[in-house]
């Protein structure tokens, strides 16, 4: 029985002694090494940036306003990238806000979600948002601001987009 336990306890021995070197021999990188490779956008010459910020007033019994960005120029098609919005309404009214753009000659409503801020004495609501809309040239982009609820009191918004222009 006692060499028996010698034996067990030497093949452990043996085994671990095995593992260990396995372990520390190997690198510590796993498979083959990955070299970084340079990218380059080439597009990034020919763009012209674009950013444009509007913003609309809505008084008491007006439940809608629609506010206008700067039109695309001829030749360019506006790539808008990113959206922002604050919308600061009157206690128990929520705000609907969309940009529209025209794209292939048909216009394209979207929605800006805003998060819920605050709904206790006046309702304050941001949203942003990377998205990426098309507008045609000769066309021009606008954003639109309902108030669900009630019209009572003055409600404003404000809506924020960028991008770059595409020479066509």
């Amino acid at each position: 029985m006692n060499r028996f336990k010698a034996s067990l306890f030497a093949a452990t021995f043996v085994l671990l002694a095995a593992v260990v070197s396995t372990v520390t021999s190997r690198s510590a990188r796993a498979g083959i090494p990955v070299t970084a490779t340079p990218v380059r956008d080439v597009e990034s010459g020919v763009r012209d940036r674009y950013q444009d910020n509007n913003a609309t007033l809505l008084l008491a019994s007006q439940a809608q306003g629609d506010f206008q960005f700067a039109g695309v120029p001829a030749g360019k098609r506006l790539v808008i990238e990113f959206v922002s919005s604050h919308a600061k309404l009157p206690p128990n009214q929520r705000p609907l806000v969309t940009i529209t753009v025209s794209q292939g000659g048909v216009p394209m409503t979207h929605h800006i979600p805003l998060p819920q801020a605050n709904l206790v004495d006046q309702v304050e609501m941001f949203g942003s948002q990377p998205l990426t809309l098309y507008a045609d040239p000769g066309t021009t982009p606008f954003a639109t601001f309902q108030r669900v609820g009630s019209t009572s009191g003055q409600a404003q918004c404000s809506v924020t987009i960028s991008g770059h222009y595409v020479t066509l």
